[in-house]
């Protein structure tokens, strides 16, 4: 059972990871970056695990979040950066599912949310590096979920963090909810 926000000690292997129709692989620019990236290493990294663990699992989607985010005016967006990489890894562009939006990681899971509800996919695997799966696989510890609910009015669903950059998302029907922020609907 899945509890909102807690994280659950004991890691799965590989092979008792559920079976999901989607991957979500959220996006990754520095905060501090002084001139516009392409694609940073570590959103490559984060993208081989997710088309790996895509694959294994039979996995229909991956789905890649992430606006032009930093620096200010990047012409850059992360999703769109990160969807041509899969593209040319190999993995069917037909299959990746784009969301340009998020700019930050509760938007991430709130937009994908949208997408996956809208496709009725109810849960998602979300493949990230070690501190971005504790900070999505432990929203009351790490503060996203204080954060989500001070900018969204919510937490955008339930997690369980199954590996170490492993979290398995369930999206609630309040990722439907308008945001304030213009610049991320």
């Amino acid at each position: 059972m899945l509890t909102r926000g807690v994280s659950y000690p004991a890691a799965m292997s590989w092979f008792e990871l559920p079976p999901v129709e989607a991957v979500l692989v959220p996006g990754y620019t520095p905060l501090g970056a002084r001139r516009p990236i392409a694609l940073h290493p570590r959103a490559v990294r984060r993208l081989r695990r997710a088309k790996e663990l895509a694959q294994r699992l039979g996995t229909r989607w991956i789905l890649v979040s992430g606006a032009a985010v930093y620096p200010e005016g990047t012409p850059f967006v992360e999703a769109e950066q990160m969807a041509g990489w899969l593209s040319e890894a190999g993995w069917p562009a037909e299959r990746t599912l784009i969301e340009p939006h998020a700019r930050h990681t509760h938007t991430n899971l709130r937009n994908a949310g949208r997408l996956l509800l809208e496709r009725s996919i109810g849960e998602a695997l979300v493949v990230s590096d070690l501190l971005q799966s504790f900070y999505i696989g432990s929203p009351e510890r790490s503060g996203l979920a204080a954060r989500s609910r001070r900018e969204l009015g919510y937490f955008p669903g339930e997690v369980r963090r199954l590996r170490p950059r492993v979290t398995l998302f369930r999206p609630t029907e309040d990722v439907f909810r308008a945001g304030p922020d213009p610049r991320d609907p």
